[in-house]
């Protein structure tokens, strides 16, 4: 467990919920971010890529809890969005999703599968971009190949290995821009 802190004196009732104030920072320096992933196939959602350190955010050990996102334009302040998050220590990084957006489509489909051999298959993959936007848009995008072992065998975009089961790459849409990629993957076959 993790003891935190409370400044002041505080009068707790029995059978009450109390808000207490752990951190007192207003503006943390936050990276939007635009991102796909191939396990929410037809949807592109926004976060907030947050590094937890004393200059960029509140630089303490977080607790789990539920984070709220405004974002203030022309002197006003909007909510944006909320997430619940996992305890983060003090240095590492919080990834803050606020949801879909309508304004940039993602669409998935498999234009080929075949059996090369009594052990895996060769898979191909095309994934449609639609910026609607009146800007130029990118994304960070998330591979997840649900397999153990995999191999990439063409792609028409640059990539890298993220971890044991994924890879990433980015995108840049220019505005009202359509755009396509394609990838051909090895993978086991599954029996289930």
């Amino acid at each position: 467990y993790t003891e935190y802190e409370i400044p002041g004196v505080h009068d707790i009732e029995n059978e009450t919920s109390n808000v207490f104030v752990l951190f007192d920072k207003k503006e943390i320096n936050a990276v939007k971010e635009y991102f796909y992933e191939s396990n929410m196939p037809d949807s592109v959602s926004a976060r907030y890529v947050v590094k937890d350190t004393k200059k960029d955010g509140p630089g303490v050990y977080m607790p789990a809890g539920r984070v709220s996102v405004f974002t203030e334009k022309k002197g006003k302040k909007y909510f944006t969005g909320e997430q619940r998050i996992f305890e983060t220590a003090a240095g590492g990084k919080l990834e803050i999703v606020t949801g879909r957006i309508a304004d940039v489509k993602a669409e998935r489909s498999m234009k080929e599968r075949k059996k090369i051999s009594d052990r895996e298959w060769e898979e191909k993959h095309e994934i449609k971009f639609k910026n609607l936007r009146k800007k130029e848009t990118e994304l960070v995008c998330t591979e997840n190949m649900n397999a153990s072992y995999w191999e990439v065998i063409s792609a028409d975009f640059k990539y890298r290995k993220k971890d044991a089961g994924s890879f990433e790459y980015e995108i840049k849409l220019k505005p009202r821009e359509e755009a396509a990629v394609t990838y051909t993957v090895r993978k086991p076959v599954s029996y289930t």
